[in-house]
């Protein structure tokens, strides 16, 4: 599990938007729609996007997320 408010993980996009782009999260399995709160977007470029634990997640839950894209 990440540390403590870490980062999670982070994507780069395989082209980046060239102004504007928003990410929105949503739950993929019911653990992860518990705990949808303990994820933010943390940072973000125009070529990629991070995403932080906010508090503390269990090393033993499988958290299934997805992310919707959007920008111009």
């Amino acid at each position: 599990s990440p540390t403590a408010n870490g980062l999670i993980f982070t994507i780069t996009l395989p082209t980046a938007f060239p102004s504007v782009h928003q990410f929105v999260p949503g739950a993929r399995n019911p653990q992860a729609a518990t705990d949808l709160n303990k994820f933010y977007t943390s940072g973000f470029t125009a070529g990629q996007f991070s995403v932080t634990a906010n508090g503390t997640l269990a090393a033993s839950t499988q958290y299934v997320l997805y992310y919707v894209g959007m920008g111009y």
